[in-house]
């Protein structure tokens, strides 16, 4: 008992990573058993800490949480004749940069994205191999600008019904939207109109 109590004194202030006892002891297994547990407490805080702080990189990081986002997806209605339509949508970046690169539907043999712009004071359509989609912000596809052209439509566009529109993006990959048909002279869909009353129903900002 005396001896023991006598090396608890001799060290009182021992810190983590100090053998107990003296030089002739630091050669046996008791003396590096502190150190080593010393070392493996360490090593737990450090990985620790390491966790937390690299758990919100990780979050932000998350593929569906950057994934964009498609909104207010609509197209005017068409008469039997009539083989060509367009849809318009809006696509919000939400962290990560994208490029929408093709559509299809089942209302049409194929869906191109186009540009409509003015050339020499002629307004000209003209298609495009893809649309960038800003990291924050959006872009929208609209009357006299970007568009998706339906071409080669199996059915007239009905207004008050709607179809289904796959998008495939450069890095979200597939997505899947609603379209619904407004009237034939919309110019933007009525989901937008009812959510500013102020306007004139129809009419573009």
């Amino acid at each position: 008992m005396s001896s023991l109590t006598r090396v608890k004194n001799d060290h009182p202030h021992r810190h983590c990573g100090e053998p107990l006892g003296d030089a002739a002891t630091q050669g046996n297994h008791t003396g590096r058993a502190a150190p080593l547990a010393c070392r493996n407490a360490v090593t737990f805080i450090m990985f620790a800490v390491f966790a937390l702080a690299a758990s919100p990189a990780l979050a932000q990081t998350d593929p569906a949480a950057t994934r964009p986002t498609v909104e207010h997806a609509w197209a005017r209605a068409t008469v039997a004749v009539v083989k060509t339509g367009a849809a318009y949508f809006t696509i919000t970046g939400h962290g990560a940069a994208d490029r929408l690169l093709s559509a299809t539907t089942p209302v049409a043999e194929r869906a191109e994205l186009h540009m409509t712009g003015n050339d020499g004071n002629v307004m000209r359509m003209r298609p495009v191999d893809g649309l960038a989609v800003p990291a924050t912000g959006a872009v929208t596809l609209d009357p006299g600008g970007y568009h998706l052209m339906l071409v080669g439509l199996r059915q007239p566009l009905v207004a008050g019904q709607h179809f289904p529109l796959a998008l495939t993006f450069q890095n979200a990959g597939a997505m899947r939207v609603e379209v619904v048909v407004e009237a034939a002279g919309a110019a933007r869909p009525m989901e937008m109109n009812h959510a500013m009353p102020g306007m004139t129903p129809g009419a573009k900002p």
